[in-house]
């Protein structure tokens, strides 16, 4: 189940304050989290221009890697449940060479994107939250053009 808790939206028990989100910022800056975004990226083989969805983007730090590697003329959108985690994220919303990136609260069963708008959707530490994993990857399908990458 899914509640909207002014501004932070509760999903399965799953809740996200302040604090919690700092808590896992940290995490996500040790060593081994940070050589599992690199592997993530060497994946997803990102090029110049490509438009990319981070599902559960949390402190924004792997959006804003793929920033650098899309480049000025690619995009980046992250989708979180957490306000919280949306506003560590968007400490990090500038990055010099790459296009800025665009924040929304949304969750991962109501991607609030156009079909077919993403070359790229990247999800890490969110699908083992979801009740519905395929409805989920369904509306992951939705806006993922055709050929895109998961």
């Amino acid at each position: 189940m899914m509640w909207d808790m002014g501004g932070e939206v509760e999903v399965d028990g799953l809740q996200f304050d302040p604090e919690v989100s700092r808590q896992i910022e940290s995490v996500y800056t040790t060593p081994d989290v940070i050589e599992q975004r690199r592997v993530v990226r060497a994946a997803l083989a990102l090029r110049p221009g490509d438009r990319v969805l981070d599902v559960g983007v949390g402190p924004g730090l792997l959006a804003a890697e793929m920033a650098g590697e899309v480049g000025p003329d690619g995009r980046i959108c992250g989708i979180d449940i957490s306000a919280s985690m949306l506003a560590i994220a968007g400490t990090r919303t500038d990055i010099p060479g790459g296009p800025g990136i665009e924040l929304e609260l949304a969750t991962v069963a109501r991607i609030p994107h156009p079909a077919e708008s993403f070359d790229v959707v990247v999800s890490t530490q969110v699908f083992e939250y979801v009740d519905d994993v395929a409805g989920a990857l369904e509306e992951v399908r939705r806006v993922l053009r055709p050929a895109g990458r998961v």
